[in-house]
């Protein structure tokens, strides 16, 4: 279902404790509100050139990504999260 002029309301979280953990891990949560009205929206995520599938929430409109990364190679500061639809998923992907 198209999900046209979207509303995007972020939250996010990641493992804080090096020690018990061996991985570091990411969790994007967006809250998502469509002009048309859409709630079933089958979304995909890309992390630095690598894609994800995007689960929705038990609340209409919320949609969840995660990913892990070992602490050698999981950098402080930003992460770009790209979400895409189906159309625009199957265009990154050719």
């Amino acid at each position: 279902e198209p999900c046209p002029e979207p509303t995007i309301v972020p939250s996010y979280y990641t493992t804080s404790d090096a020690v018990i953990a061996s991985e570091s891990v990411f969790v994007v949560e967006i809250s998502l509100l469509c002009k048309n009205g859409a709630q079933n929206v089958a979304l995909y995520a890309d992390v630095n050139g690598k894609q994800f599938p995007v689960t929705r929430g038990q609340d209409v409109g919320r949609y969840q990504v995660s990913w892990s990364l070992e602490h050698r190679q999981a950098q402080s500061g930003t992460y770009e999260v790209k979400f895409f639809d189906e159309e625009s998923y199957s265009a990154l992907r050719k």
